[in-house]
């Protein structure tokens, strides 16, 4: 019983919950998005080269400055998803104990004090929230940025060229850009929901990893108040006890 002396409840709630929940629902549907997102922007970036070759710098550049971009944010998510996981179990450890010690709880008037703590908690946990939107739309804005110039480059170089390459082909490139910049922002959520699902692993992976506790046998020095096999052997007030 030394692991549940010593693990706090919120902890064993948030690992067989959200964390389980993740690995049997989200972990195929996440790998799947990844790998289409990943084909998919592979596709937009080779095609409006395969139509005009000057594309290629473009679309070499606003990569480049993408993933510089996209290695920033993935440094700081993947803090934010940590502190997420860590500030929510002892926020579910909270509202578990009162919820088992509410009888104490208003018997002794601490109702205030309690509210208080959940809130605190609560607020706590609301601000790591608060600060993954931010950065999601910090990383949102400049791949914005990566496909307007994207597509103004685009734009120019099929009026530089108008009378070597077709107006159609020119259209199809920014069809594709649109869909280009789409797909980056598809791209960047896979990656994140990749990323809670390896979270939820390395989680589940510490408790499978656990040691076994040593079970307790009749010889064991540490059991007290044993009783004899013919226990009671005396009546105490005209009954068996």
């Amino acid at each position: 019983m030394s692991f549940f002396q010593t693990t706090p409840i919120g902890r064993i709630l948030n690992r067989f919950s959200e964390n389980l929940f993740t690995l049997d629902d989200k972990i195929n549907l996440s790998l799947a998005q990844f790998i289409a997102s990943v084909t998919m922007l592979v596709v937009l970036i080779i095609i409006p080269v395969m139509v005009n070759s000057l594309m290629l710098p473009v679309m070499a550049l606003g990569q480049f400055w993408f993933f510089y971009v996209f290695k920033i944010y993935m440094k700081y998510a993947k803090q934010l998803l940590r502190l997420d996981v860590v500030n929510r179990s002892p926020l579910y450890n909270s509202f578990q104990e009162t919820l088992l010690g509410l009888d104490t709880i208003k018997v002794m008037k601490n109702e205030r004090r309690f509210t208080s703590i959940l809130s605190n908690k609560l607020n706590k946990q609301q601000k790591i929230y608060y600060a993954n939107n931010v950065c999601q739309r910090w990383l949102g804005v400049r791949v914005e940025l990566v496909g307007c110039l994207s597509l103004g480059a685009i734009v120019t170089v099929g009026a530089i060229q108008i009378a070597s390459i077709s107006p159609s082909l020119i259209a199809l490139m920014v069809m594709y850009m649109f869909q280009y910049n789409k797909n980056l922002t598809q791209f960047v959520q896979s990656c994140i929901e990749v990323q809670m699902v390896s979270t939820a692993v390395a989680a589940v992976c510490d408790y499978l990893d656990l040691p076994s506790e040593r079970g307790i046998t009749e010889d064991d020095p540490t059991v007290t108040g044993r009783v004899g096999p013919n226990w009671p052997e005396q009546r105490v007030s005209g009954h068996w006890f």
